[in-house]
């Protein structure tokens, strides 16, 4: 098996400068691309709405206050508008201010918007058995045709009161029965 001694001379050659070997120009193309990444994380999308300045790998994770963040949206949506986004770490966030806004996207866009992105935290802890948290998929609209089918406004006034009534007038006899034998 015959060997490059050229390739092998010219990597291992005391006499080539450090930023002439291949190995020195990868690495130094490989932390170029970090760097880049890393200062790119942060940023916010230019499809997005506008938002408030963002900081390099926090985004605006330090601008938003522990308590009172009412205030601070309500501060920003009369700086960009009803609608506006905020970047925390890789993560994108809407936020939308007012009524007609809310209505706009959630009848006109419902479909897009609906969605919740999925979460290894929530779907550890309730083993993908939690339909606020799930994100669509099957499964989801097999849970959430079986909650409108059983949980629909028209069935709620026609049947559940029934149970509802039922269980209270069961608790009177035995209220009742339990005050009176406590106070003999």
């Amino acid at each position: 098996m015959a060997v490059n001694t050229n390739l092998y001379n010219y990597i291992k050659a005391p006499d080539v400068p450090f930023y002439q070997k291949p190995s020195f120009v990868v690495g130094a193309v490989l932390v170029a691309y970090l760097v880049f990444r890393v200062l790119r994380s942060g940023r916010r999308d230019p499809r997005m709405p506008p938002g408030p300045p963002t900081v390099p790998i926090f985004g605006n994770a330090l601008q938003i206050p522990p308590t009172g963040i009412g205030k601070k949206y309500r501060e920003w949506a009369d700086l960009y508008g009803p609608i506006f986004s905020l970047k925390v770490g890789p993560t994108n966030i809407v936020v939308c201010c007012d009524k007609k806004s809310v209505n706009a996207i959630m009848d006109k866009k419902g479909k897009i918007f609906s969605d919740r992105p999925f979460n290894y935290v929530t779907d550890y802890i309730t083993h993908s058995h939690h339909l606020q948290l799930e994100s669509v998929s099957p499964s989801w609209r097999e849970k959430r045709a079986v909650v409108t089918r059983n949980l629909a406004p028209a069935l709620l006034d026609e049947k559940h009161w029934k149970i509802q009534e039922a269980e209270y007038a069961m608790s009177i006899p035995f209220d009742t029965v339990k005050n009176i034998s406590c106070s003999y």
